[in-house]
C-alpha cells in the first residue's frame, strides 16, 4: 500500500472512530445525567478516582488536560454534592488528597454497568477473531499513547 492509500485509510478510520464515539456517547449515556446535573468533566473525575482510589487535584487536572482553576471548579461541585472527599495527606500535611465517597462510588458503578451493557450490545454480532483484532489494535494504540 502506498502512502497516499495509507493516509486515506487512516483518515477514514479517524472519521469512523469519531462518529462511533459521538453516537455511543449521545445515544447510550456514557456520561449519564444524574440528580446532581454533572457534566462530562465531573463524570471523568469520578471514574478516574474510582481507578486510582486517591490522588491530588493536580493529578486530576493533568489527567484531564485542564487548568488548575478548571479542576477546582469541577472538584468543588463534586464536594458540594458529597461525591468526593478532600483531606490532608498523613505523610505531608501540605498535600491535599481526593477520593470517592460511597455515593460517588455508587454513581461510578452505575456508569460502569451502563457502559458494559452498551459494549456488549454494540459488539455482540462480531466474530471472536474480529474482537481479538480490535483488542490487538486498541492495545497498540493505548501503548503508543502512554
Amino acid at each position: 500500500m502506498d502512502s497516499e492509500q495509507r493516509y486515506k485509510k487512516l483518515k477514514e478510520f479517524q472519521e469512523l472512530y469519531e462518529s462511533i464515539f459521538r453516537k455511543t456517547k449521545t445515544k447510550n449515556d456514557f456520561f449519564p445525567k444524574t440528580d446532581f446535573n454533572l457534566s462530562d468533566g465531573h463524570i471523568l473525575i469520578l471514574t478516574y478516582l474510582y481507578k486510582v482510589k486517591t490522588c491530588t487535584a493536580s493529578e486530576i487536572t493533568k489527567y484531564l488536560g485542564i487548568t488548575s482553576g478548571g479542576g477546582t471548579v469541577l472538584t468543588d461541585t463534586l464536594l458540594k454534592h458529597d461525591l468526593i472527599n478532600r483531606y490532608r495527606s498523613s505523610e505531608d500535611r501540605r498535600v491535599v488528597k481526593l477520593s470517592l465517597t460511597a455515593e460517588g462510588e455508587k454513581i461510578v458503578n452505575q456508569i460502569i454497568e451502563n457502559r458494559a451493557a452498551v459494549f456488549v450490545e454494540l459488539l455482540q454480532d462480531l466474530e471472536e477473531t474480529e474482537i481479538d483484532q480490535m483488542l490487538n489494535v486498541f492495545h497498540k494504540l493505548n501503548k503508543k499513547l502512554k
